[in-house]
């Protein structure tokens, strides 16, 4: 059967015919029959576009195997000259390995941080080529050249064939999207939990948010870059080792994503 964000990407302009018509025939002319429509469709389209865990619109990944003991760690908007250096030895340290979706014009300036990542069994994904914020609202060409640019950056670097997870700017995502994924063979990771790491600066405060939520299978988004011109959040880099150290606590294994997914090991 296909998965529902496959149906709606079909149906969703006989959808929204259908809905002002249905709200019409059961309120008669008036506010409602035209109000009624425009949240249903609103709160339709913000629950498949902007929120993670939502396959609604779009297929979507967001979690793993919960039956297990393994949680991925991914870090987004890198690499970063200054924290990921610091946080792959933060990893190495603690015999963890995570995904770095990575920006591929920061990849591209940074070859040396792409060549330690696959060293330490760590996982280079696409994170698109310059990360455009509203690369959601863009046209077909703009969004598969980020797409592309992004994946064909990721493969060159790492040496590999395959299409790498792609995780979209800001997590959004529509059919348009979903149909250059498709067609590119390409897999869309979001998260479970979010770190809020650009939100918060309290060490203690970053690593209970993340544990109070955490359980097997959970895909955590921190940060070790920017999309700007300034570094990625230093609290990602600060309270990591006592995050590791939790999750070591509660025989939780960080593992890649494609490890967490099943999809491939961790050596490419």
């Amino acid at each position: 059967m296909p998965p529902a964000g496959m149906l709606f990407s079909y149906l969703q302009i006989p959808m929204i015919i259908l809905v002002p018509m249905i709200s019409a025939f059961i309120f008669g002319p008036g506010i409602l029959s035209i109000g009624v429509p425009l949240v249903v469709i609103g709160l339709i389209i913000y629950k498949g576009v902007a929120t993670p865990r939502s396959s609604l619109i779009v297929p979507t990944t967001w979690h793993g195997d919960r039956t297990g003991n393994s949680v991925n760690l991914s870090f987004d908007d890198g690499p970063d000259p200054d924290r990921t250096p610091r946080i792959l030895e933060i990893l190495r340290e603690h015999g963890a390995h995570a995904t770095f979706f990575v920006i591929g014009r920061h990849a591209i300036k940074h070859p040396e941080l792409i060549r330690k990542m696959l060293e330490d069994g760590h996982e280079v994904a696409n994170h698109s080529m310059d990360h455009p914020r509203t690369l959601n609202f863009a046209f077909h060409g703009r969004m598969l050249d980020q797409v592309s640019r992004g994946a064909e950056t990721v493969m060159e670097m790492t040496d590999v064939e395959h299409e790498p997870l792609y995780r979209p700017p800001v997590g959004l995502r529509n059919p348009t999207l979903w149909r250059i994924l498709r067609q590119r063979g390409c897999q869309i990771v979001t998260w479970s939990i979010s770190s809020r790491d650009r939100h918060i600066n309290d060490e203690q405060r970053y690593i209970e948010r993340i544990i109070k939520r955490v359980q097997p299978g959970d895909i955590v988004m921190m940060h070790d870059g920017s999309d700007g011109p300034l570094s990625g959040p230093e609290i990602t880099v600060r309270a990591l080792p006592g995050l590791l150290q939790r999750l070591t606590g509660m025989g939780l294994e960080c593992v890649t994503c494609s490890q967490l997914l099943g999809i491939r090991s961790a050596d490419h």
